[in-house]
């Protein structure tokens, strides 16, 4: 049987606060990169969708220090579309889907909640029952967190590009996915 996953990355505003925080002061989503991936019954994992947008924040801004971590500058995001616009979009795309694979799966998973219930849909989104954190199957590596581009180093002696950006990331994480699938790390 064909297992489908999303693959993904969100790039914010800033951290989740304190559950005790209205929603309008919590960060958004500022880039989110999204791969579906099917693994074949003949043991292949390739890509056969994606979503990849820049997203306007409703509430705050793209301040210079998020600037200068991620490269997003509040005129790449001006005219972007709200959530709220590619929340279909994003909707149908997670039909049928098994898990969400992510290098930090709690905080991608809790961002995209905290977009979702800001727009009323938290019982409307086809959430997967699995969550696969790259970061978490790892630790046992060198007894900690290790970032993505660490991770990435680790498996395969290189650096990746761009770091920081949904889609880089995304697609490093996906290596180290592939990996860690193909020795059986992950399962």
């Amino acid at each position: 049987m064909e297992k489908i996953v999303v693959a993904f990355d969100t790039e914010t505003t800033g951290l989740i606060k304190p559950e005790v925080q209205e929603m309008e002061k919590q960060p958004e989503i500022i880039e989110l990169y999204m791969a579906k991936l099917v693994h074949r019954s003949d043991g292949v994992i390739e890509k056969i969708d994606e979503i990849d947008t820049f997203l306007r924040p409703q509430f705050g801004e793209v301040s210079q220090e998020i600037t200068k971590i991620t490269h997003i500058t509040p005129e790449m995001v001006k005219d972007a579309p709200l959530f709220c616009e590619v929340f279909p979009q994003i909707a149908k795309f997670h039909v049928g889907v098994h898990a969400w694979v992510a290098h930090n799966c709690a905080f991608d998973t809790a961002m995209m909640a905290n977009e979702i219930s800001r727009i009323g849909k938290i019982v409307h989104f086809p959430f997967p029952p699995e969550k696969v954190c790259t970061v978490q199957k790892t630790m046992h590596i060198e007894q900690r967190r290790m970032s993505l581009s660490n991770l990435y180093q680790h498996l395969f002696n290189e650096q990746f590009p761009d770091a920081h950006r949904a889609k880089a990331d995304v697609t490093a994480m996906i290596r180290c996915y592939k990996h860690l699938c193909a020795t059986g790390v992950i399962k």
